[in-house]
């Protein structure tokens, strides 16, 4: 008897979790709406959706996402994909059948390097994994003097950042370093933290830094592995504000990015869009807006396609490239737990285009209906 209470309990704990998942999602897009007022979608338009969504075992409460996305992008697609559903329903799928702890692990921003040798990341300086000191061959460094040492023989600008749970730029620090003074204040900025990495700043391809001078900006290429396949799909460029270093920026506590979809050729797409809602022409952001092909696009298509299969459990992946001054493609991260699902689909449409049924063919089994949809969407 113990037991059974103890599992219902468990099960009630967790329906909770997931009611204030809910509730606080319809908070944040009630928050989107009444900031940027969508048209209410036609009886026709909801039958629509229905009837697509149905076959997988889900009815929406509400259509506000489909509103969202029907009125900003002009796409009326029932093909969107809620964040909700991508959440709570999509990633547990594809990414932690296996458990979560695969997507934990190869998370870890040290472990890039080991767990991707095919790929090319910012220089590695320094790791810091659980309190211990790591140079870029993986060597134990067991003094001060010798940290200060490493450090200060880089001479030239570095960028600081956690290892674990560092999405939305946060914790990013950039440091310019020319001697032992300028390394002992990064290790005391940093006295007080654990796993974080040290990497030298990449100069980006001018084709990048017309955007936003100040911040790294990257290609976020989303890929999923279905059916023994890597499928990319809604490719954006994310790109920061003046004076921030990130593609992510806080202005008044609101996070903001602003972002410019890619076409399946690699070409930019003509308008840019903000997490807020805000838009602009391309002409409006950069001078010579004709100037649209993505410089190495084939090669990180393809780096994509190669590297995708050696993160096994794992099938959705939100790719960061950036590409160096020299035409090089550079792999700034690979995110796994959230690899996101707003701005994508605001810039490029339909999240997973046309391979949407793919991505969704696993919920006409009943049983994974009961799994992966949550219980306030099962139809």
């Amino acid at each position: 008897m113990l037991r059974r209470l103890y599992q219902a309990a468990k099960s009630l704990d967790g329906y909770a979790q997931l009611l204030v998942y809910y509730y606080s999602q319809e908070k944040e897009l009630k928050e989107i709406l009444r900031n940027n007022p969508q048209p209410e979608l036609t009886a026709e338009e909801k039958r629509e959706i229905d009837s697509y969504w149905g076959q997988y075992g889900i009815k929406f409460t509400n259509y506000r996402w489909f509103q969202w996305y029907y009125g900003f992008t002009g796409i009326k697609s029932p093909r969107f994909i809620p964040k909700q559903i991508h959440v709570k329903t999509i990633l547990p799928y594809h990414n932690e059948r296996g458990g979560s702890q695969f997507s934990r692990a190869f998370s870890d921003k040290n472990m890039f390097y080991d767990i991707m040798p095919g790929l090319t990341f910012p220089e590695l300086i320094l790791k810091n994994v659980d309190g211990v000191f790591f140079d870029k061959d993986g060597r134990y460094i067991c003094s001060n003097d010798s940290l200060l040492d490493l450090l200060a023989e880089e001479q030239g600008d570095c960028i600081v950042k956690s290892s674990i749970d560092s999405g939305l730029g946060k914790s990013v620090k950039k440091y310019p370093i020319m001697d032992k003074q300028d390394a002992q204040r990064l290790l005391l900025d940093w006295n007080n933290e654990s796993n974080f990495i040290v990497q030298k700043a990449i100069k980006q391809h001018p084709f990048f830094s017309r955007f936003n001078e100040s911040s790294v900006n990257v290609l976020r290429i989303n890929s999923l592995c279905i059916n023994g396949h890597v499928e990319i799909h809604t490719p954006i460029l994310r790109f920061g504000y003046p004076g921030w270093i990130t593609d992510v920026t806080f202005i008044d506590g609101l996070e903001d990015v602003r972002v410019v979809g890619i076409k399946e050729d690699g070409c930019l797409m003509d308008e840019v869009v903000s997490l807020q809602g805000k838009r602009w022409k391309l002409s409006e952001i950069v001078q010579d807006p004709q100037n649209k092909r993505i410089p190495c696009w084939d090669e990180i298509v393809s780096l994509i396609k190669e590297n995708a299969p050696k993160l096994t459990h794992i099938g959705r992946v939100g790719w960061d490239f950036a590409v160096s001054e020299d035409e090089k493609p550079v792999a700034i991260e690979y995110n796994l737990s959230y690899p996101g699902s707003i701005l994508s689909q605001m810039a490029a449409g339909p999240l997973f285009g046309e391979h949407t049924d793919e991505a969704l063919e696993f919920l006409k089994d009943e049983e994974n209906q009961r799994k992966y949809v949550p219980r306030w969407l099962r139809a």
